[in-house]
């Protein structure tokens, strides 16, 4: 979401742009451009293990970057809602470390 702030461009667009690439077929169509799509597809949906750390850790450091004492109420209150994303995403991530890991 910070991301989005900052660029203009949301999720929903990469998302919906990555569809049409996964899904193009024709002379105008490449089969490395869908099988990229597809892979970024997955990886957004969090099929791939590494991608929540790494989202956790990109998210981390974007708000880091940013100095909030000039930012307006709502994009503020739009930073405060990420941040709750954030310790959820984190709070999953432990929970699924913890049954993926062998019982002693």
């Amino acid at each position: 979401m910070i991301a989005e702030i900052a660029t203009g461009v949301t999720q929903d667009e990469v998302i919906r742009g990555l569809k049409k690439e996964a899904t193009l077929d024709g002379e105008d169509s490449s089969h490395s451009a869908r099988v990229s799509a597809w892979a970024h597809l997955g990886k957004h949906l969090g099929m791939f293990s590494e991608r929540l750390m790494l989202d956790m850790n990109m998210r981390q450091t974007q708000a880091r970057a940013i100095d909030f004492s000039a930012m307006p109420q709502d994009k503020l209150e739009s930073v405060i809602k990420l941040l709750e994303s954030i310790q959820e995403d984190a709070a999953k991530a432990r929970a699924i470390e913890g049954e993926s890991r062998p019982v002693s």
